[in-house]
């Protein structure tokens, strides 16, 4: 099971508020692709099976934001619940444009 959870963008207080409390992913950076934003983090619900994944996608409106939006609530709901997480970045316009912001 995996769902796709897509965020309006935040402003630089929103960021900082949702930095704080934010557990250290399992894996960080972990590169997906050639470009520099081709990264993402993950979370990994503790298990001793698969779990089902929740793939983040920030808001920004292809033109802005960052993995790091992920919310420590939306984390520890998830893992709580034996859910893991995953937070991507992708490249920004105009360096691309459609549709290379849903290829990434």
């Amino acid at each position: 099971l995996v769902a796709i959870v897509l965020c309006h963008g935040v402003n630089a207080q929103d960021k900082a508020r949702q930095s704080a409390g934010k557990p250290a992913p399992d894996v960080a950076n972990y590169k997906y692709g050639t470009h520099q934003r081709h990264v993402f983090d993950l979370w990994k619900a503790k298990s001793d099976k698969p779990t089902p994944l929740v793939v983040f996608i920030h808001g920004g409106g292809f033109r802005a934001g960052d993995k790091g939006q992920v919310s420590p609530q939306m984390l520890k709901l998830c893992l709580d619940a034996g859910i893991s997480v995953a937070a991507v970045n992708y490249r920004f316009s105009p360096e691309v444009h459609f549709p290379a912001h849903y290829m990434d």
